[in-house]
């Protein structure tokens, strides 16, 4: 799910819904319907970006029509054989999109959007991607296996700093990636890998710690905050110390696992089967519940239940996303 300040736009599977915010109840604006593909989305001042495999799905903001199909559709080139292709897990690891001004780095490509609804392939860029991390000069790509660092400070213009690539006994995938100065944290299957990428031309593992089904990472300032899946045999959640290099396990504060999390100031929103947790992160070590917000779809078979798939907060409101309906409420404590 993504909020562009007026509209929010939730993927779901073969569809885009559009909605506008409207007291604890969205309506529903637009449906477009698409090709399934890998569940990227991206929204920008003039149109929404849909990825469906190696297709680029564009659609106009300014026409609003339900039930209409994409304005414009860019194919990407295949990647080589044997590159392997990662997939979104929902919303979970991130988007498979990362724009840089008036370009997006997509399937191994960059794509100019100069203009927004007849986007056009401007050049190759490394292998299609899940997880990604950027600053003003570097971004960090978990693709192929491995987590690729690009210095892009004269973007399009892009230069392979080194290449991360994780020890081969460990099984699993490469999955999301965060850096704070010097330090990348990787997840790599069932481990969290922190490697040195004070000369990124060389990267270096400097610790591994085993975290069963880690769902995602967001970072606060010099924390790294890491919850663990349904699926996760132990709920907990894991916040790594960056500058002390510790990592720190909290129990008590999931009971069912984490599918989505947002960070608001110092206002973590986590959520936790049909509830979403928030917590205070004034004591970045030891997180302070102070609201739980909690919505049940009437009438929902219990083996069809899923949990909360997407967070957003804007100006004071919490909007989570559960199947095709998004639930608002009023942030009680903190949250901006």
């Amino acid at each position: 799910m993504e909020f562009d300040g007026k509209y929010f736009y939730v993927l779901e599977k073969d569809k885009l819904c559009v909605y506008k915010p409207s007291g604890k109840t969205p309506e529903l604006v637009t449906t477009v319907f698409i090709s399934p593909g890998d569940g990227g989305l991206l929204v920008t001042k003039d149109a929404i970006y849909l990825s469906g495999g190696q297709n680029l799905f564009v659609f106009d903001k300014a026409d609003r029509k339900k039930d209409s199909h994409f304005d414009a559709v860019l194919t990407a080139p295949a990647p080589p054989k044997g590159v392997s292709v990662p997939h979104a897990y929902n919303q979970i690891f991130g988007n498979n999109f990362l724009q840089i001004g008036n370009r997006i780095v997509f399937y191994g490509q960059i794509v100019d959007i100069s203009d927004p609804l007849a986007p056009k392939l401007s050049a190759p860029f490394g292998n299609p991607f899940n997880g990604s991390h950027a600053d003003k000069k570097t971004i960090a790509l978990t693709e192929a296996g491995k987590v690729t660092f690009y210095d892009v400070s004269k973007f399009p213009e892009c230069i392979v700093l080194g290449t991360y690539t994780p020890p081969k006994e460990v099984k699993g995938a490469v999955t999301d990636v965060k850096t704070v100065g010097n330090i990348a944290v990787v997840i790599h299957g069932n481990m969290l890998e922190t490697v040195d990428i004070s000369d990124p031309t060389a990267p270096k593992l400097m610790e591994s710690f085993e975290i069963d089904n880690a769902c995602m990472m967001v970072s606060c300032g010099n924390f790294i905050y890491i919850p663990t899946m349904p699926s996760a045999k132990k709920k907990s959640v894991f916040i790594y110390d960056v500058t002390n290099r510790k990592l720190h396990e909290k129990e008590g504060l999931l009971k069912s696992g984490c599918t989505a999390m947002t960070i608001s100031g110092k206002q973590l929103f986590m959520t936790d089967a049909s509830d979403v947790r928030q917590f205070d992160l004034s004591d970045p070590l030891n997180p302070k519940e102070t609201s739980v917000y909690n919505y049940d779809i009437p009438g929902t078979p219990i083996d069809q239940t899923n949990d909360f798939s997407a967070l957003a907060v804007y100006d004071g409101v919490l909007y989570a996303r559960k199947y095709s309906r998004v639930t608002l409420w009023k942030i009680q404590n903190g949250g901006k």
